[in-house]
């Protein structure tokens, strides 16, 4: 009786070690299965934490346990079409933003080419009389309004250049510089029109020198108080006021106002509803007797600007 019932105890702990060698068996192959099937890094994580978790089970509660989880093909094949589905979203938003990126490259490639031609042009002296002075005032055809800018004068006050600020009746005289090299141009413009030689009758109301303060740098509050903090010392105090400065990127102003080269200078006449009548863009500075012509097309404005309010 001792031996046989020690035949049956040994018989119940084989039974129990090939059932969990069965369960081992099981799990082991549904991993395969999944993986072969899917390659899911995901699934394989799963069925294998399984396998160990069956390994780890004590021999006695192992006969009572069902047959092991089978591998469902239904349920695999919906993740992978998730993670498939998840993977082609970002790689068409990656797309996406590599081509913006590349037009910006691109952009930002074509102005540079086009600042060095400029630059060029102007060192070389090669084509820097783009706009000579007209000898009329602009038709409504040919006329472009002033673009609406939000400038900084020397001051520290924020000046609106638009029709209803700055423009609003009256006719301006507004020099555009880019760089240095147009300084000696728009200086001779604006200070021979509002020197003793030109009669009072055919000044402009009032002059503004506007600065372009372009480069990354200026996007930073402390350099532009840098900048016209050193730039106080270069102007004379009657001068500060008018003289104002745009910082940023100012292509699209330029473009507006016809300045295709940033380093020539830029003078043009404004009137009360803030559209250019005449303008020119050159690099030499003018003559006593274009300086006279200016003044006649100026006091051709005051007159159209006075029947328009005697109209009103």
């Amino acid at each position: 009786l001792f031996r046989l019932r020690a035949t049956a105890q040994a018989g119940t702990v084989h039974a129990a070690h090939h059932d969990a060698a069965l369960r081992r068996a099981a799990t082991a192959a549904s991993y395969r299965a999944s993986k072969a099937r899917c390659g899911g890094v995901m699934l394989a994580a799963v069925f294998n934490n399984a396998g160990r978790r069956a390994a780890s089970m004590p021999l006695s509660g192992i006969s009572s346990f069902a047959r092991p989880t089978m591998y469902r093909p239904e349920r695999s094949l919906w993740i992978w079409d998730r993670i498939k589905e998840t993977n082609d979203k970002f790689r068409t938003r990656s797309e996406a933003a590599l081509e913006q990126r590349r037009a910006v490259l691109r952009e930002d490639f074509s102005n540079h080419s086009q600042n060095i031609k400029s630059i060029g042009q102007v060192i070389h002296k090669r084509n820097t009389d783009i706009h000579p002075p007209p000898d009329a005032l602009y038709d409504h055809k040919a006329a472009f309004n002033f673009p609406d800018l939000q400038t900084m004068s020397l001051k520290g006050e924020k000046v609106h250049l638009s029709a209803e600020k700055h423009f609003k009746d009256k006719v301006t005289l507004v020099s555009c510089i880019g760089s240095r090299f147009s300084q000696r141009m728009v200086d001779a413009w604006l200070n021979g029109m509002m020197s003793a030689d030109i009669p009072e009758t055919d000044r402009p109301s009032q002059v503004v020198w506007l600065n372009f303060a372009e480069g990354p740098l200026f996007y930073i509050g402390i350099f532009r108080r840098m900048l016209l903090i050193s730039a106080r010392y270069q102007f004379p105090t009657e001068k500060q006021a008018c003289t104002l400065y745009h910082f940023g990127n100012s292509l699209q102003v330029r473009q507006r106002l016809r300045m295709t080269n940033r380093y020539l200078g830029y003078v043009c006449a404004v009137d009360s509803q803030g559209i250019v009548r005449w303008h020119v863009h050159a690099m030499d500075p003018p003559e006593q007797e274009e300086l006279a012509a200016l003044g006649k097309l100026i006091r051709e404005m005051h007159s159209k600007q006075k029947r328009k309010q005697l109209k009103i």
